[in-house]
């Protein structure tokens, strides 16, 4: 929508300019209004998109071009799992998504939920959703945000083995974790500062441009003010 122009315009077109023959979701758009990324079951956005799946788009408003990104670094696409879009960067440079399939990264073995940086200029494709040794998680990683300049990646995860940090029970719990691409490193985020306390489900971190805050919500009691058993925003 533009509202200085009051005008309206469906992104999620076929090729030959009719609607999309699948669902679209998950939009997002960069601060200058240029870029749109989104999810999308169609398989008539782009050329070849036989999978039969979800996949990741970009949409260049200035170029007025679509891209499918959850493709595999020589540009192939996806054929053993759904994908996700997840965030952009506000210069287009990199972009977050989440996919089980396998065919993205060796030795992606868990077939589990992870989450991907892409460089939509180069075509690299690096996981976040691993150990500083390269790791991937053990469990579904999902609800992701990344910094401004591509280089901190916020997400939940169910994982246990992402940082040493303790995992209580089962392991059927979600954190939040802050992962450095540029070094590796990885922080469980959402620990409670409360000796004992219920630890919870934290999810649906949203990271600022700077990387410096990071607010997501919790029904765990992570500071000694919070008794309320309910969730809540930190």
């Amino acid at each position: 929508r533009d509202r200085l122009l009051g005008t309206t315009t469906l992104l999620t077109k076929g090729i030959g300019g009719g609607s999309a023959n699948g669902h679209s979701r998950d939009g997002m758009i960069t601060p200058d209004g240029r870029f749109v990324v989104l999810t999308s079951w169609g398989d008539q956005l782009v050329s070849g998109d036989t999978n039969n799946v979800s996949d990741a788009f970009v949409f260049d408003l200035q170029a007025n071009a679509v891209q499918r990104v959850s493709t595999t670094e020589a540009g192939e696409q996806l054929t053993d799992a759904n994908s996700w879009v997840g965030d952009i960067t506000p210069d287009g440079r990199y972009l977050l998504f989440e996919s089980v399939s396998a065919q993205l990264i060796s030795g992606d073995t868990n077939g589990q939920n992870n989450i991907f940086r892409k460089n939509l200029s180069t075509g690299q494709i690096e996981i976040a959703s691993a150990s500083a040794a390269g790791t991937p998680g053990n469990n579904k990683s999902q609800k992701r945000s990344i910094s401004d300049d591509g280089r901190w990646v916020a997400f939940d995860s169910l994982s246990s083995n992402l940082t040493s940090d303790p995992h209580p029970g089962s392991g059927e719990a979600y954190y939040v974790y802050l992962k450095d691409m540029q070094t590796g490193e990885i922080k469980r985020i959402s620990n409670s500062t409360v000796a004992g306390a219920f630890a919870g489900n934290s999810q649906r971190p949203e990271i600022s441009g700077d990387g410096r805050f990071i607010v997501f919500e919790s029904d765990g009691e992570l500071v000694p003010a919070d008794t309320n058993q309910k969730i809540d925003i930190y």
